[in-house]
């Protein structure tokens, strides 16, 4: 990224919406709200961070059409993760309305390595890929301070994190990392949880030198945690909230315009 440019994108988590209820009604509106702000601020793409429908357990269907109906309004690329809420919907589903050929990915944008993360690889809503994963899942649901909804990387996807942050440092790349889930625990309380193995994740992304950020949902009020050279931010639920990214910084407002995360790269 060249001295002076900045790259602009949104960013959305937990919209949560309903076709049935008392909800219903402003559910869309702010998702249609939000769209319209990050269409406003020239937003070059989109990171929606999960839990974009409610997840009813009978229209689930019904909330994504009229999810991916609002959020097609805009204008640039839309990068989805996929979120526990999401789930009363089969995986492939997922894959094939928000076009994704693996729910955990790479992409390039203003000088810097996104990895999105797939926080539900290992969980109670999704079979085991692999032995291993399921000796994991085993273990982890039998910790009552995990909760039910919550999940983990499987050992599939951490090697691949562990291949992509050897890259990065290789190619002298900076990365910000997308997960649904919290992935330090000053983020989030008890009673929402957190990415179930967030310390074992936590540190391969801390002993890589690679990663400046983390960008994460599901904790609505939002929080932060800097740590070891690593942003944590979590964002509020059902905001469509700005970033603007330069070579030393991001900067993350509100549709307010106020200030949310101003997080510093050294």
């Amino acid at each position: 990224m060249a001295e002076g440019d900045a790259l602009h994108f949104g960013i959305l988590t937990d919209s949560h919406l309903s076709v049935e209820g008392g909800n219903a009604a402003a559910s869309a509106e702010k998702l249609d709200r939000a769209v319209e702000t990050m269409n406003s601020a020239g937003c070059s793409f989109l990171v929606q961070l999960g839990d974009l429908i409610a997840g009813n357990e009978q229209r689930a269907p019904e909330e994504l059409a009229a999810a991916t109906a609002i959020i097609s309004k805009f204008h640039g690329k839309i990068r989805h993760l996929i979120g526990n809420h999401c789930l009363q919907l089969p995986l492939q589903t997922l894959q094939e309305v928000f076009g994704l050929q693996s729910p955990f990915y790479r992409f390039h944008a203003g000088g810097f390595r996104w990895l999105a993360l797939d926080g539900m690889e290992v969980s109670a809503l999704r079979p085991p890929g692999t032995p291993e994963d399921a000796s994991a899942l085993e273990e982890y649901l039998s910790r009552p301070e995990n909760p039910l909804w919550c999940g983990a990387l499987g050992s599939v996807q951490k090697a691949w994190l562990k291949k992509e942050l050897t890259e990065a440092r290789k190619e002298n790349e900076r990365v910000i990392v997308l997960c649904h889930f919290p992935l330090h625990p000053a983020t989030t309380d008890k009673r929402h949880g957190m990415l179930w193995n967030h310390a074992e994740v936590r540190g391969i992304l801390q002993s890589s030198g690679a990663v400046s950020a983390c960008l994460s949902g599901h904790y609505h009020p939002g929080g932060y945690a800097f740590e070891k050279g690593i942003h944590f931010a979590v964002l509020p639920a059902a905001v469509g909230c700005t970033g603007k990214l330069r070579e030393g910084s991001l900067i993350i407002r509100s549709p307010l315009d106020s200030t949310i995360h101003h997080l510093s790269f050294s």
